[in-house]
Formats: C-alpha cells, structure tokens, sequence
C-alpha cells in the first residue's frame, strides 16, 4: 500500500479526532447558543412596534440618545423617536400620547403621555444602553432594520453569553452534561426570557452576571482562580444593574457560610486555600464594592439631575406588613414567568422543591452544603433587604417584582440540578424545556 506524501492527509484524521473530541465536550452550550438565537430571531422579528409594559418606552429613548449625549439625566423629557412609538404604537395599553402624524411628524405634548413625557431611566448607568445602542445600529446599517428592532435584537447576546457561563458553572458544580442541557432549555423557554431577551430591557444581563458570579465564586472557593476578579465583574453588575446586587449578596452569603464551617474545622494554612479568614475578608470586601459602586452612580445621577423626575405613582410607605409581605417575593422563579397556564406549574414545583429541598437533603461541611443553605436564605430574605435599603438611599419604597430576582435563576436551576439524578428525571427536564421552547416561539406568530 503506498503511503501519502502529502502532510496534510497525515494530518487530517488527527484534526477529525480533535474536533470530533470539541464536538462531545462543547456540544451542549453550541446546542443551547443555537436554540437561543432560534429563539430571539423568531420572536423579536414577529414582534410588532408595540412597547413593552416593563419600561421599554424610556429604554428606547435612552438607546436614542446614547449618541448624542451618553446620558439621561433626572427631570429629563423624553425625545422625539420614543414619543413617536408611543403615539403610533403605544404598549399593552394602547397607543398613548398625541395623535400618530407618522415618521415626519412633530411630537412635543408633554402632558399627554405617561409620567408626563419625563424619562424614569435616569436610575440606570448607560453602560447596558451603550451595547444596546452599539448593537441596534450596527444591526441597522447591515439589514436596513429600525434602532429599535436592532436595539432588541442585542438581548441575544445578554441570553448567549448568559447560558454559556451557566454551562461552566453546571459543570463546575459536577451537573450531568444533559441536566444542564434541559435546564437551559427552560432558561429559554420561559416567559422571562421572552421580555429580557426579545425587548429592549435591563433585565437582560441579569441571568449573565448571576452565572459569571457564581462561577468565579466558586472556582474561587475550590483553589482554582483568583478571587480578585471578583471585583472588576461586581462593579461592573452594579453598573449594569443595582438589582444585580443579590448575586452578589448571594455569594458573600455563600462564602461566609463555607468558611464558617471550614473555620470549625481543623485546617493546616498550607493545604487549605483559600483559608477562611481570606474568604471572609473578601466577600466584605466585593460587598463594600457593590454599595459603593451604587452610592458612586446615584451621586454622579443627583449632580447630573435637570428636574425632578417623572411620578410613576407606584411609591408607598414603608410599613412592617409591606416589607414582611416581600418574604415570598422571589419564591418560585421564574415559575410566575413562564408560558402560560399548565406549562408553569411544573417549574413552580421543581424550583420550590429544588431550592428548598436541596437545602433538607445535603449534609456535611463542604461547598455543596453552604450553596443548599445560602439559596433559600438569599430567596426568601434579599427582597425585604432591598425594599428597606431603597426606602433609605431614595426616600420610597415600591413592591419588589419577581423580576428583579433574574441574577438568582442560575442558583436556583442549579438546585434543581443538583436534585436531578436519575435518568428519568434528566430526560423529562430536557423534555420540559424543550416544550416550552416550542411555545414561546409558536406564540410569537400569534401573539404581538
């Protein structure tokens, strides 16, 4: 048999191997990157110009207004382009505000619009507008589609990234390879993916920086990274936004937990990295970041503030029934976000039973342990925190959404994962998820 002279046929069943080894390790996360992009195309392009009940309208103005001056300020009236999606669209509600005069037309009746025509957005850095703006318009200038569909198409990226380091924090926590396949097929599926990832919202980086933390944190407690990255990526989810801040408080949450068991412990400095009182001291430490990094953005807003802001009447008096009432706020998400009807009352009863019986089952002083204890406390606790501090730092207080708990929804499928450890209930979890997939994107061609 004569043999090949050519280097590159010796060569090529050497790179078949490798990528056929890429394919078994990585096909997972491409399979779920795909399912996402699936996802989002179909559902945003089947959206109509109709507005978002969660903000979308202020959110499209800020994206506007990205190029011409970075910012919105407090007391800051909205422009033109959102008042016009406003009067010829409207939201849920309805078209609102002045008589549709068309693209050329000139909207400047303040006073008929919502909060007044003013700008509520001004809470928020304009560091997720800027990649929403950056993505809308090159979008735009490729396909010929408007700012505003290309601005929601960005949420892709925020879903793709978010599964991706969801995938790594799974395998880090020793999940089976199709447990977190079926996991981040209901990440997909549920109904707060459709408004996080199909409109222009700030809650789209939220599922993102929840994975990222936990897994830095993670590796962090397991000797196999630097902690200090921690920091740069807790001001950065502050940034994003304030919200963002339970992931953080999660995993301070965690890591006093696990150096407080391991503290009990007998342990030689040598062998024990990171040795609790490091532990300790950096989880203050990312916490101190996360407030100062907040308290340094409502400064820099007050001393950029035009007026005083727009009155969402949504404000209430902070009362011992209203914070208590906020206990349950985060109990069961996503389950009150998923598709509708009969298809959220299965995650209703796997997030539950996941978070808090994970929290039953696990014993021992390990990491497993102080994650099982660390979830239920930060559900159940973070939300009247929140609505406390709130009261505080601006002076109101407004009931928590189930919303704003979207950086604790990897903790909490990873739970669910933990719990998961037959076959059986690994394929009805991919099942699940797979139905809800077909949903949210078979609705789309019906619903705006």
């Amino acid at each position: 048999m004569r043999s090949s002279s050519n280097p590159e046929d010796l060569d090529r069943p050497t790179r078949l191997s490798r990528f056929r080894g890429w394919l078994k390790n990585a096909w997972v996360p491409v399979a779920l990157v795909f399912t996402a992009l699936l996802m989002c195309l179909t559902v945003t392009l089947n959206h109509s110009h109709q507005l978002s009940p969660l903000d979308e309208w202020v959110y499209f103005d800020y994206v506007t207004k990205i190029p011409s001056q970075g910012v919105v300020h407090q007391g800051e009236r909205i422009g033109e382009p959102a008042l016009e999606v406003m009067a010829c669209y409207g939201d849920p509600f309805g078209a609102r505000g002045e008589p549709c005069t068309g693209p050329n037309g000139h909207y400047s009746k303040y006073a008929q619009y919502p909060l007044a025509g003013k700008t509520s957005a001004d809470i928020y850095s304009p560091l997720y507008f800027d990649v929403a703006w950056a993505v809308g318009a090159t979008i735009h200038a490729v396909t010929g589609l408007d700012l505003l569909v290309g601005a929601r198409l960005s949420g892709f990226l925020w879903l793709a990234g978010g599964l991706i380091v969801f995938y790594a924090a799974c395998r880090e926590l020793r999940l089976r390879k199709m447990t977190a396949f079926g996991l981040g097929l209901i990440t997909i599926g549920s109904i707060s993916a459709l408004y996080a990832y199909t409109y222009i919202t700030t809650d789209a980086p939220s599922f993102m920086v929840g994975a990222s933390i936990l897994l830095l944190g993670v590796r962090y407690l397991r000797g196999k990274g630097s902690g200090w990255w921690l920091l740069p990526v807790t001001v950065v989810a502050v940034l994003l936004k304030v919200t963002n801040i339970f992931a953080i408080g999660l995993l301070a949450l965690m890591m006093v937990i696990y150096a407080a068991m391991k503290w009990k412990q007998t342990y030689n400095s040598t062998r024990s990295r990171p040795s609790p009182p490091r532990v300790i001291a950096l989880a203050a430490i990312m916490s101190i970041v996360a407030v100062a990094t907040e308290v340094g953005w409502l400064l820099v807003r007050a001393a950029l503030r035009v007026g005083p802001g727009g009155d969402q009447a949504i404000d209430s008096p902070l009362s011992i029934r209203g914070v208590a009432s906020q206990l349950t706020a985060f109990v069961g998400i996503p389950s009150a976000r998923l598709a509708d009807g009969a298809l959220s009352l299965p995650y209703a009863i796997l997030s539950i039973a996941g978070v808090f019986g994970l929290l039953l089952v696990t014993r021992g002083a390990g990491l497993k342990r102080a994650f099982s204890i660390a979830v239920p406390s930060a559900i159940v606790f973070f939300p009247p925190l929140l609505l406390v501090a709130m009261s505080i730092a601006l002076g109101s207080a407004f009931p928590i959404s189930t919303r704003y708990g979207a950086p604790l929804m990897p903790a909490i499928l990873i739970a669910i994962g933990m719990l998961t450890r037959n076959r059986a209930m690994t394929a009805l979890t991919v099942a699940y998820g797979a139905v809800l997939v077909i949903a949210i994107i078979g609705r789309s061609f019906y619903l705006p």
